[in-house]
């Protein structure tokens, strides 16, 4: 039994941090831009079941291997509330907005954590944690200080370096992410926590 308000809308906006409350809406807008042929980080706060065209990729795994931290990802053909995802479209232009209808919204998050790396989804508007590595502009960097803005319904990641052996002669790791079986970009982090340095192999947003 659903007691349903005819009416119910939602507008949820990516330049502010997101206030709702839990269940279901006869209408649900989210402006959140994405670009063509860029990957992004996304998060919605409901269930699409059918991406389409959409190239969605999930975090399935992470490993070390000769002090090499490992992103691995696997393309999704729907989409679970809550969990972040790494995206790219070519529809012919930027995406700007989402609209469902008659249907279910949660604001619980699920992070999805495998091995040393967690990838953290967000609906709030502030800033990337200093250390963690964000995609911005179809490249991935690592977050050196406070000022790399976050916009909501997104996700970043964080790595845990307990896991992980800096070099003793240059003071680097590697981390890398592999998209769909596909490694498209090898970054090597400094010690000290400054920006990542990049390789030649390409980059992500």
């Amino acid at each position: 039994f659903r007691l349903t308000y005819l009416g119910r809308e939602l507008e949820l906006n990516e330049g502010e941090t997101a206030s709702f409350e839990d269940g279901f809406y006869t209408s649900v807008t989210l402006n959140r831009t994405v670009p063509e042929g860029k990957w992004c980080t996304i998060v919605f706060p409901f269930d699409i079941p059918d991406v389409g065209e959409w190239e969605v990729m999930k975090l399935i795994s992470s490993e070390v291997i000769n002090n090499v931290a490992s992103m691995t990802f696997e393309g999704v053909s729907e989409v679970e509330a809550g969990v972040p995802y790494v995206v790219r479209q070519y529809l012919g232009s930027d995406v700007t907005q989402f609209s469902m209808t008659n249907i279910e919204v949660t604001s619980t998050l699920k992070p999805i954590a495998e091995g040393v790396v967690t990838f953290q989804p967000s609906y709030t508007v502030g800033t990337v944690p200093v250390g963690a590595f964000f995609l911005n502009n179809n490249t991935f960097y690592q977050a050196a200080n406070d000022k790399n803005t976050l916009k909501a319904f997104r996700g970043y990641f964080t790595v845990d370096e307990s896991g992980l052996k800096f070099n003793a002669v240059d003071g680097y790791y590697s981390i890398e992410l592999n998209l769909d079986q596909n490694y498209v970009t090898v970054r090597r982090v400094k010690a000290d926590g400054a920006p990542a340095t990049y390789a030649d192999e390409g980059a992500i947003t």
